[in-house]
């Protein structure tokens, strides 16, 4: 069985393919306005009604989802708009911003229960008013829909994120984790678990907790050793591709250890990936004229690590009319102006003209 992998790159000035990808964060605002980690849950007792966290009252801990966009290559990437939903319903906000209160500098939603900025390339979607009720007591989803240009291309990218929410009896224990980042990439290279751990909805004290409770985390489901803290650092070296870690709360009952309560939480490498560069052989040019070749060195990485096995290359060249203009394989890329010639005309060579390459290039490993 093999795999391929598949890339492509333009030249002239050397402009290489790019990804545009989206980087999102759980933020809370202290009364400075200033960010820390946040967390998107809550818990309920569905009997009376109580919460965790009331972030109608409680100011401080309302989460917010913060939403940013990158490109792989470093290209500018400005953001033109953003769309939110809640529960599939797009959300609608005043036309203006508060200018006193709470929320100054926020645009706050028609129903009363969301706020929204965009600051620095950054949008924010804040909760003002509690997720769970009585009668909500299942997670629900924040949808994005966020318009952008870059590199005089324009496009949009969309996702969600899950509002967690936690049922809890009076008489029960529940554990949850929380992150403020779920998704890793080249840029956001590691994030931290954290356990929140509930006898009915208020948390378990320090002091009873170290007395008889105890934490195990696993990863896919096998268990991690030394790792019995309230908090798991996770790093792109933990995480292949996609992961589940997973977390037990026991409670020691004689001599034994019970679980009580577990929660898992996927982490998504999305940088975890094969890609292609094509790198100037360092000899010759890495734009293509009438007098010389651009030459050019393929190699395959995972992770941004070179892949040292065998590899198969094939590639081709493409004009500006899209016209293929030349076929083969190996490492080695050499692009001459006769494959950058543009014929529009076959019967009128003197609107023939040179322009851009692409060129698309293929890598297959055992």
């Amino acid at each position: 069985m093999s795999n391929k992998i598949k890339g492509a790159f333009t030249v002239r000035f050397i402009r290489t393919g790019d990804q545009i990808y989206v980087t999102k964060n759980i933020v809370k605002f202290d009364k400075n306005g200033a960010e820390s980690g946040g967390s998107l849950f809550q818990a309920i007792d569905p009997t009376s009604g109580t919460l965790s966290v009331d972030w109608k009252t409680d100011i401080y801990n309302q989460p917010a989802l913060k939403i940013g966009i990158k490109s792989a290559v470093g290209n500018p990437v400005t953001i033109t708009s953003i769309k939110w939903t809640y529960r599939g319903t797009e959300l609608t906000f005043n036309t203006s911003a508060a200018t006193t209160g709470n929320y100054t500098g926020w645009q706050l939603s028609t129903d009363g229960k969301f706020a929204k900025k965009e600051v620095d390339g950054f949008c924010y979607l804040r909760l003002i008013d509690n997720a769970a009720s009585t009668t909500v007591i299942s997670n629900q989803i924040i949808g994005y829909e966020i318009s952008y240009i870059s590199n005089n291309v324009r496009d949009s990218i969309g996702g969600t994120e899950d509002v967690l929410i936690q049922q809890a009896g009076a008489d029960s224990y529940s554990i949850n984790i929380t992150t403020s980042c779920s998704t890793l990439n080249a840029t956001q290279t590691s994030t931290t678990l954290t356990a929140t751990y509930l006898y009915g909805v208020k948390p378990i004290s320090d002091t009873e907790f170290a007395a008889s409770w105890k934490l195990e985390w696993y990863k896919d489901f096998t268990i991690i050793a030394g790792q019995n803290g309230k908090t798991l650092n996770v790093t792109r070296d933990d995480v292949d591709g996609s992961s589940v870690f997973s977390v037990k709360l026991l409670h020691k009952e004689g001599d034994n250890w019970v679980v009580k309560a577990v929660d898992a939480q996927r982490v998504t490498d999305d940088a975890d990936e094969w890609t292609i560069d094509a790198e100037p052989d360092g000899t010759n040019p890495d734009a293509i004229s009438k007098t010389s070749n651009a030459k050019f060195v393929l190699k395959l990485k995972q992770n941004g690590t070179a892949y040292t096995g065998s590899v198969t290359w094939g590639w081709e060249v493409y004009n500006a009319l899209n016209a293929k203009t030349a076929t083969s394989t190996g490492a080695n890329v050499t692009l001459t102006a006769e494959m950058a010639k543009c014929v529009p005309d076959a019967s009128n060579p003197d609107k023939n003209y040179y322009s851009d390459v692409a060129v698309e290039v293929s890598a297959e490993i055992a």
